[in-house]
């Protein structure tokens, strides 16, 4: 989990340089584990390089090694070593940073340049338990958000400075809200929106920050706001793929169906395995009268995460709108054999749009299906 924390961070480091396009984490996690060819992983992802490396930790120190590997020859274009205290891991990652940068020959604008420097140390102790919470949170359940946020709060008590961790209690508490998990009720939303304050407090400059933002603000309703927070995040790290899937889905909410193709469009070229913009694409694609385009979209959304209910849902929908019956009450069972409680309403009570336009349509499909009254 340490070595994937430091990738990870030295990933959203690279990312926030405009003149880079660099594949988000879940994208380029899929090839750890594995010694895939250099120059298949390049055409697979349509980069030009590809950054790989190895992390140590021993007592008080951490050993990083990285290569920059040329997609098209395979050659190395740089490679180093770095011995660190682990409190200096925040200096070292901005070490390589540097480096990389220096090695692609990418010019830093002012603001980039200024947002490199004097980045504080941090408490090892308080900066495992962030990345050890990142793990255990990629779990996507109620259990492994609860055991995540008591690593962040743990974080924050050693060290009251860490924004990423603000950032990610605010997360976590929106994905709690949405999918009902751990109590969620409206007091979810309210600590999701203050934790990303305090975030900021802490760090004006942390596109994470912003991102949890954006997402407490859109699940409040409050889209006008939560729309200039992710522009925020996407204007301070602009191969951010979670902020511009929330812009899309912010548009989309908001009635902008035809403006949120965009930015999920391009969430999905820098991180083709991410499902959740692939739910919000499908969701607009739906919205425009697409349905052909929404149902392969949605289907790709379930090669990736089979259980999902209301991609099922979705699709029942479309279905029942297109007249395919069979194929609605079809997708419905395996709906209800994956998730016996799983409720229209709540899902309509979540989901905030800013008319009626999305629940008639919706509904609308699932009674054409005899799903629905």
């Amino acid at each position: 989990y340490f070595a994937d924390g430091i990738a990870e961070d030295i990933i959203t480091d690279l990312s926030k340089i405009s003149g880079l396009m660099v594949i988000a984490r879940n994208s380029s996690f899929s090839y750890k584990g594995h010694r895939p060819d250099i120059r298949q992983v390049c055409r697979d992802l349509g980069v030009r390089y590809v950054l790989e490396g190895s992390v140590r930790k021993a007592g008080g120190r951490v050993r990083i090694n990285a290569q920059l590997i040329e997609g098209a020859s395979g050659g190395h274009i740089w490679a180093e070593r770095f011995d660190r205290d682990l409190e200096d891991i925040f200096a070292v990652q901005d070490e390589v940073t540097r480096e990389i940068v220096a090695a692609l020959r990418v010019a830093l604008t002012p603001g980039e340049q200024r947002r490199r420097e004097g980045r504080s140390k941090v408490d090892p102790e308080a900066y495992d338990l962030l990345v050890r919470a990142r793990t255990v949170s990629y779990g996507f359940t109620a259990d492994a958000s609860q055991e995540a946020r008591g690593m962040l709060e743990r974080a924050i008590a050693i060290d009251p400075e860490l924004a990423p961790a603000y950032a990610m209690l605010s997360l976590l508490h929106s994905l709690e809200h949405v999918n009902g998990w751990n109590g969620a009720g409206p007091g979810h939303l309210d600590r999701a929106l203050d934790f990303a304050r305090q975030a900021l407090a802490v760090d004006a400059d942390d596109p994470q920050a912003y991102h949890a933002l954006a997402l407490a603000q859109m699940w409040r309703g409050e889209l006008d706001e939560a729309e200039l927070a992710a522009e925020r995040a996407i204007a301070l790290d602009p191969n951010y793929a979670g902020a511009l899937a929330a812009l899309g889905s912010i548009r989309d909410y908001a009635g902008r169906h035809e403006g949120a193709i965009g930015p999920l469009r391009q969430a999905l070229r820098l991180d083709p395995q991410y499902h959740v913009a692939l739910q919000f694409l499908g969701r607009a694609q739906f919205m425009l009268g697409r349905y052909a385009d929404a149902e392969a979209t949605f289907r790709a959304r379930l090669v990736q995460t089979p259980r999902s209910d209301t991609t099922r849902a979705f699709l029942a929908s479309l279905y029942g709108l297109t007249g395919q019956i069979e194929a609605a009450r079809r997708i419905w069972a395996e709906l209800t054999n994956i998730n016996p409680t799983f409720s229209v309403e709540h899902l309509l009570q979540v989901l905030p749009y800013n008319s009626q336009a999305f629940e008639e349509r919706f509904l609308s499909g699932l009674r054409s299906a005899g799903l629905a009254q």
